[in-house]
């Protein structure tokens, strides 16, 4: 029989829930993103909070990576509301920017490496994402854009950069093709771990 209260006028999609298995609503923790991860972080320093090609990463190592690139978003002239612009694969980099972000109190505008020029010139326009963290394989489309959609920094990430230091090295080896960055560009910063971001902030 078809319900006729006031929640299911206003959702009629709750017709179709069985009330036994599937609650109307859950209770959602009055935290951020960002609050829950420190949480985890505090009950299981130890634990492994990702592995990237078998280079792992506690949760202790995790939150002081998310702290250093909030710190530096923070210095580069990201604040609270401001959009950022995520365009990765997954990667940790790309992981630990969005607790970053979260952490500042920005929004992350999440975009698909493999859309077309137009599109990502689209996605950060209507964003109003003036930061891009963009894996170096596809740098070359968004910094053609860096006029048009009025770009203040270009965070470049290097596939590589989340592994461990044998790994690293021998990737950096094998991988011929190297992205050419420009040399005078000070809104372009390459990505430094452990560092982070390693270079003067703005102006």
């Amino acid at each position: 029989m078809k319900k006729t209260n006031k929640a299911y006028q206003e959702r009629p999609w709750l017709e179709y829930y069985d009330e036994e298995n599937i609650p109307s609503s859950i209770e959602y923790p009055d935290c951020s993103m960002v609050d829950m991860i420190m949480q985890s972080a505090e009950k299981w320093p130890d634990n492994v909070a990702y592995s990237y090609y078998g280079h792992k990463v506690t949760y202790k190592n995790f939150i002081r990576k998310i702290e250093k690139a909030a710190r530096a978003l923070k210095n580069y002239g990201v604040k609270e509301g401001d959009r950022v612009t995520i365009c990765m694969p997954n990667t940790p980099e790309g992981i630990t920017m969005v607790y970053a972000v979260n952490m500042v109190g920005a929004v992350c505008n999440m975009v698909h490496p493999l859309s077309s020029e137009k599109e990502l010139e689209y996605y950060i326009k209507v964003a109003d994402s003036k930061y891009v963290l963009v894996i170096d394989a596809v740098f070359d489309k968004i910094y053609r854009l860096r006029d048009t959609a009025q770009l203040e920094r270009i965070i470049v990430v290097r596939p590589s950069d989340g592994l461990g230091f044998l790994k690293k090295k021998l990737y950096n080896t094998l991988h011929i093709k190297k992205v050419r960055l420009p040399a005078n560009d000070n809104r372009v910063v390459l990505w430094c771990i452990p560092a982070v971001l390693l270079v003067p902030p703005r102006p």
